[in-house]
């Protein structure tokens, strides 16, 4: 049986052997694997509705019976059964599944509070290996750096009843446990080891991905990786090994690793979910993963440094008696009096949608947006795709429309090429400034 399944956000999987039309964008599904995930969205149903979890959502098709509709998540799932899907972003740039990762985890760079922002590309056979393999691989690149410059070791308090005596002697326990063993010494000291905190939870996230991986090469490493902490014991509770970590400067080299340990082991992707089927997941939200990575491209981007830049602002509300509903634009750009806010927003337009899909709260936001903040500009900016040159009717690369009302609002639309981003925000930078 195949292992491993790759589907993109908003394609859908069907139940393999029922009816179905030609379409690229569905993909057979043996019985058993699709029911796993049907009743994994049952489960994780949101509130108050059948068909829907926060990256899947189940439905009749005609044509096709069930299916399961990817949603705008990105990553991996993997089942009891040792099946892997893996959910890529929809990019209209490639339709290369190497080219596509390699972007993605390009945009994974600027994630906030993630490791991913040590990723080095060059280094990875993204061609070989599927996202969650992909990430075994950064892992790993980084714990052979924290065993390249040495193991950290610590004092370590120790109670136990031994031959020896050393430390403290603890006289109650010593009294109760050794009236008839006068040979023994029930002892309090601290012993200068490499089972700590922070080792036990590489130790036992090495153990956890070589259960998970399918790759023999990968499974190879970790089990080396593995016999190098062989002096180190499992965590038997993640969450109190992690509030026992220290953050100083002689843990410098722990830090990234430890929050890839947090991810791996606490399955931390800003998505949290149940099933007894599904036995790893790692989801990300599309819409997070572009709105930073728009910011930290515009930060870094040498047309805008003559700008403050400031991301998830909150210094209006939209009623200031009472101080209400806070406005909270991702990007504010200040240069001297001229103000400049853009809002991201994931979502593919097209042409044929009322207003091209561009939602009809989003202008009021950005409404409000200008009128408090009396912005000279408001950008929104959504992703490129194959439908924009027939939004545009024009087949030039600068991607902008604008919207004026009585010459005092102008709301722009811009749409952002993830394969050329420096381009097109320079191609932005002279549209605004």
């Amino acid at each position: 049986m195949k292992t491993e399944y790759i589907i993109k956000e908003f394609d859908y999987f069907y139940r393999e052997g029922d009816n179905k039309s030609d379409n690229k964008r569905a993909y057979a599904l043996p019985k058993e694997i699709f029911d796993t995930l049907e009743n994994f969205v049952l489960e994780n149903k949101e509130e108050d509705d059948d068909e829907y979890s926060e990256f899947l959502y189940l439905k009749q098709k005609k044509g096709y019976g069930k299916i399961l509709k990817a949603k705008n998540y990105v990553g991996v799932i993997q089942t009891d059964q040792g099946i892997t899907i893996e959910i890529l972003p929809k990019l209209y740039c490639s339709e290369n599944e190497e080219n596509i990762r390699k972007i993605l985890l390009e945009m994974l760079k600027s994630l906030k509070e993630s490791p991913f922002k040590k990723i080095n590309l060059a280094n990875l056979h993204t061609h070989k290996f599927d996202l969650f393999d992909i990430f075994i691989n950064m892992f790993l690149e980084e714990l052979s750096k924290l065993i390249k410059n040495g193991i950290k070791r610590g004092y370590i308090p120790k109670k136990e009843n031994s031959n020896f005596f050393r430390g403290k002697l603890l006289i109650n326990k010593h009294i109760n446990n050794n009236f008839i063993h006068k040979e023994r010494f029930f002892v309090k000291y601290e012993e200068f080891t490499t089972d700590r905190p922070e080792n036990r939870l590489i130790k036992s996230t090495l153990n956890v991905l070589r259960e998970k991986t399918n790759s023999r090469h990968l499974q190879k490493n970790l089990n080396q990786y593995l016999f190098i902490f062989d002096n180190v014991g499992f965590s038997k509770n993640y969450e109190s090994d992690f509030s026992k970590c220290r953050y100083n400067r002689k843990m410098k080299d722990y830090q990234l690793l430890l929050e890839w340990c947090s991810i791996f082991l606490k399955e931390k992707s800003f998505l949290s979910q149940k099933g007894q089927n599904i036995a790893y997941s790692l989801l990300f939200p599309m819409e997070r993963i572009f709105e930073d990575y728009v910011a930290y491209s515009i930060k870094r981007h040498k047309m805008f440094f003559d700008f403050d830049i400031e991301v998830q602002e909150k210094n209006y509300s939209l009623f200031d008696i009472p101080e209400r509903f806070y406005l909270k634009p991702d990007i504010v750009l200040k240069k001297d009096k001229q103000k400049i806010l853009i809002d991201t927003k994931w979502k593919i337009l097209d042409e044929e949608s009322s207003n091209y899909g561009i939602s009809q709260s989003d202008m009021y936001q950005m409404y409000a947006y200008a009128k408090k903040y009396n912005a000279d500009k408001i950008v929104l900016v959504y992703p490129y795709s194959k439908k924009t040159k027939n939004i545009l009717k024009k087949d030039d690369d600068l991607c902008f429309i604008s919207y004026e009302e009585d010459k005092n609002v102008e709301i722009n639309i811009f749409f952002i090429k993830l394969d050329q981003i420096d381009k097109t925000l320079s191609e932005l930078f002279n549209k605004i400034i």
